[in-house]
C-alpha cells in the first residue's frame, strides 16, 4: 500500500479530488476529517488528509503539500517519504528546509521536476523535465497527456499526475483522466 498524506488548509477537498482520481486506476481508500471511504486492506493507495503534521515515518509514502496552514512547522520525514510540492509555495519549501529526501517539485520553472507543456480547458500535457530516483520508483523524462474531467487548477493537475507516477501507475495511451 502507498500512503499518500495530504497536508493542506482544506484537506477534505483535496482528499476528495485525489480519491476520485487515484481510484480510477487502483483500489484506493481515504481518511480525512470530513471525507472517509471504507477502509480496504487490499487498496494500493491510502489517502490521509490533515491540516497539521509534524513528522511522517513510514518505509515508503508520498507527502503532498498543497496550500499548507500558516501554523505548520518544519517536518521530520523518514527516508522513504517522497515530498511532493508546488515550487512557488514559500510555506511548502519552508516546511522542508531541513529535509534531505529527494523532493518532486511541480511548477513552471526550469528547475521543477514536473511542469505543464500546455493546458486548455479540458486537456493538459504534463512534462517530467528530469529523471529523478525516488524510494521505490524512478521518474523518467517524458510527456504525459492528461484529460481534465472536472475543473481544477494547474497545480492540482501536476500534483495528481506526480502522485500517480510515484505510486507506480503507468498512464494509458490516452493519458490520465483527472
Amino acid at each position: 500500500m502507498v500512503p499518500v498524506v495530504l497536508l493542506s488548509q482544506n484537506p477534505d477537498r483535496l482528499a476528495k479530488r485525489f480519491y476520485e482520481t487515484l481510484s480510477r486506476y487502483e483500489k484506493t481508500t481515504v481518511f480525512s476529517p470530513g471525507y472517509v471511504a471504507l477502509p480496504d486492506d487490499s487498496a494500493k493507495f491510502a489517502i490521509i488528509g490533515t491540516g497539521q503534521l509534524e513528522s511522517y515515518n513510514a518505509p515508503f509514502g508520498v507527502l503532498v503539500i498543497h496550500d499548507p496552514p500558516p501554523t505548520a512547522k518544519r517536518l521530520k520525514l523518514s527516508r522513504g517519504i517522497v515530498p511532493l510540492i508546488v515550487s512557488d509555495s514559500r510555506r511548502s519549501r519552508r516546511l522542508l528546509r531541513d529535509c534531505e529526501n529527494p523532493t518532486v517539485c511541480c511548477g513552471m520553472s526550469q528547475r521543477d521536476t514536473l511542469t505543464l507543456s500546455s493546458i486548455t480547458g479540458d486537456r493538459a500535457l504534463v512534462c517530467v523535465r528530469r529523471s529523478i530516483e525516488l524510494p521505490g520508483t524512478e521518474l523518467d523524462e517524458r510527456e504525459i497527456g492528461v484529460d481534465i474531467g472536472q475543473p481544477c487548477d494547474a497545480d492540482t493537475v501536476m500534483l495528481l499526475t506526480a502522485a500517480l507516477l510515484i505510486g507506480g501507475v503507468e498512464p494509458p495511451d490516452s493519458g490520465f483522466l483527472i
